[in-house]
């Protein structure tokens, strides 16, 4: 899901229904759309008349997100816990997120740069962000979070 894209969609197609259909199943990404200007959200997992009660309401002026995303954004409004790895990351930047989603695949350091048409020097920026507002005291704690993250977005208990 590129964040980037839903901008510039609804830049230059204000009137533009965007209804996201994404491998993602993680209430952080559909919320991530939404506030970028998506008008739905629907996971691949999700049952195919999701997607088509999806494409129905946006073309009737409404909105939609799947009732399992629903479920998962209650979940989220309420929880308190601050082991929930999901909790942290949203306060991450859109880039600084997809910076912690490919380390978390194993991806290094020059090899995200390239991948995002980006400087080392920029990608451990975004590094050291990451570790500051998740509060983790070295590369290794992120490299480990990294993974932690992946495994919670694959639906790996941890």
């Amino acid at each position: 899901m590129s964040v980037d894209l839903i901008r510039e969609l609804r830049t230059r197609f204000p009137n533009l229904p965007i209804l996201v259909f994404s491998i993602q199943n993680e209430a952080v990404f559909a919320e991530r759309a939404l506030h970028a200007g998506a008008d739905g959200y629907v996971a691949k997992e999700d049952a195919v008349q999701e997607l088509l009660q999806g494409i129905y309401s946006l073309l009737q002026g409404g909105v939609f997100v799947s009732k399992n995303l629903v479920d998962r954004l209650r979940f989220k409004l309420v929880r308190t816990s601050q082991e929930d790895k999901r909790a942290f990351v949203g306060k991450l930047s859109d880039r600084e997120l997809q910076v912690l989603t490919l380390l978390g695949d194993g991806i290094g350091l020059r090899q995200a740069a390239e991948d995002l048409s980006l400087s080392v020097k920029t990608i451990e920026t975004h590094c050291a962000r990451i570790k500051r507002k998740l509060g983790l005291k070295d590369s290794n704690d992120l490299i480990r979070y990294a993974a932690q993250w992946k495994m919670v977005l694959s639906g790996i208990p941890l």
